[in-house]
């Protein structure tokens, strides 16, 4: 796909500048320097840097060349450098764009109104070309400030739609301003991973410019934008150019066809095959912006059989004193009797809640601080038991980040328990056990930590 966008635009881009010198009647070419500002539509929040930017870094700019096949259509060239940004709660990133395109303009003024003689024009651009960029993201992880890369540059395919109102001030001159839309037939432009799981719509830079336009050599030549469709009479190598247009625009049907193609996902992971590293990914799992699946080691674990008895207890109810720095001995637990079968042991444990954190948090809330304090009396009522604090996390963010999370979600829990409550050292451990990937996404419930009782 890449390379028939490549040849096609340098085919398209050597055929205009062939017709130069074919033309003894009119001066047909005509430049454009614009000033960019550029809004993006994807999965993040923009970060609109104002009309004016901060700094040559964040300047959004382009050029168009177009030549004039008569005064009501033409075929052009554009080059657009569009770098942006953009945040959401768990991620912050940088993109550094540029894109080229071939481009048909029609002016639509003088499409209407064939004997209009107006200064003022409207006019409509369609295109087709390519875009190259890079990416800097980061996490909101306050240990590393650090911005993580795209390991290359991406190339994706664009389709340009503007609308372009402009004034003519000489017959060498016109100033405008251009409303532009860009399709990009990706769906991770901001190069952050875990946000193209899904890969539901595509990604969109919309905006306005301010461009100049020379019309080359137009002091000495009538140029085909200054005149009206009336007083046009084409000159006699109209019939070759009629074919030269005729051939490419079997070219762009045949481009067109291939961008319909790319737009195919045949393992439904989100990713386009024309960049798809792995095409047979299974379902639902996570990927990156090249198709490739994320693959998270899981520990093995062995369950024994086990027969659950769950006898009638009596519970007092009692009513829960303050949580103060000393185990309350009136909180009551509903105990469980297990028979382990390969050990034919009888085992009781505690039925003992989880402890649940907010995103990318490891705060311990009141109602935390509840069940923190039944693990204590627990603790107290046996002094040979020990307990192991085991923390997760969500898939929000990498997995070194929420290795570290997880783990200090467990270091705070132990934290309570020792210098609140009084427990030994020696008999609580605190372990970060990372990511839990299911499901795999946003999901509260596996933001928390749990406790295991030994004995």
């Amino acid at each position: 796909m890449k390379r028939i966008l490549v040849t096609f635009l340098s085919i398209s881009f050597f055929s205009i500048f062939y017709s130069v010198g074919q033309s003894n009647n009119f001066s047909r070419w005509s430049f454009t320097a614009e000033y960019v500002s550029t809004y993006f539509f994807g999965d993040m929040h923009p970060v609109f840097g104002g009309v004016i930017p901060s700094s040559i870094s964040e300047l959004n700019f382009g050029a168009t060349a177009e030549y004039a096949f008569t005064p009501i259509w033409g075929l052009g060239v554009d080059l657009y450098n569009l770098p942006f940004s953009g945040k959401n709660e768990f991620a912050s990133f940088k993109t550094k764009l540029v894109n080229t395109d071939i481009i048909g303009t029609v002016n639509i003024t003088k499409w209407i109104f064939p004997k209009t003689n107006s200064k003022f024009a409207v006019n409509a651009t369609l295109g087709v070309g390519f875009a190259v960029y890079t990416c800097k993201y980061k996490y909101p992880d306050p240990n590393s400030p650090i911005l993580e890369k795209t390991p290359h540059p991406i190339m994706v395919s664009t389709i340009p739609i503007s609308l372009l109102f402009e004034y003519n001030v000489s017959k060498s001159v016109a100033l405008g301003f251009r409303s532009h839309y860009r399709s990009f037939a990706g769906d991770n432009l901001e190069g952050v991973p875990y946000l193209n799981y899904k890969g539901v719509t595509n990604d969109y830079l919309g905006g306005f410019t301010l461009n100049v336009r020379y019309k080359l050599n137009a002091l000495n030549k009538v140029h085909l934008r200054n005149i009206n469709k009336s007083t046009y009479s084409p000159d006699t190598t109209y019939n070759n150019l009629e074919k030269k247009f005729n051939n490419q625009s079997r070219k762009l049907d045949s481009l067109l066809l291939a961008l319909a193609m790319d737009k195919m996902d045949t393992d439904g992971d989100g990713i386009p095959d024309s960049r798809d590293m792995e095409l047979r990914t299974p379902k639902n799992t996570s990927v990156d912006c090249c198709g490739r699946a994320i693959r998270v080691p899981e520990a093995k674990k062995v369950v024994p059989e086990v027969k659950v008895i769950v006898p009638e207890v009596k519970v007092k109810t009692e009513p829960v004193a303050p949580i103060v720095n000393k185990a309350p001995t009136t909180l009551k637990v509903v105990p469980i009797v297990v028979k382990d079968a390969l050990t034919n042991k009888v085992i009781v444990y505690d039925v003992v809640p989880p402890v649940y954190f907010e995103t990318a948090k490891a705060d311990i809330d009141s109602k935390s601080r509840l069940v923190i304090a039944k693990v204590a009396a627990r603790l107290k009522s046996d002094k040979t038991m020990t307990v192991e604090i085991r923390g997760f996390c969500d898939v929000a963010g990498s997995q070194a980040y929420n290795a570290r999370l997880s783990q200090l979600r467990a270091d705070n829990v132990k934290t309570l328990l020792v210098k609140e409550w009084g427990i030994p050292l020696s008999r609580v451990t605190s372990t970060g056990k990372g990511i839990v990937m299911d499901p795999p996404s946003v999901y509260p419930g596996n933001r928390r930590c749990d406790f295991f009782f030994n004995k």
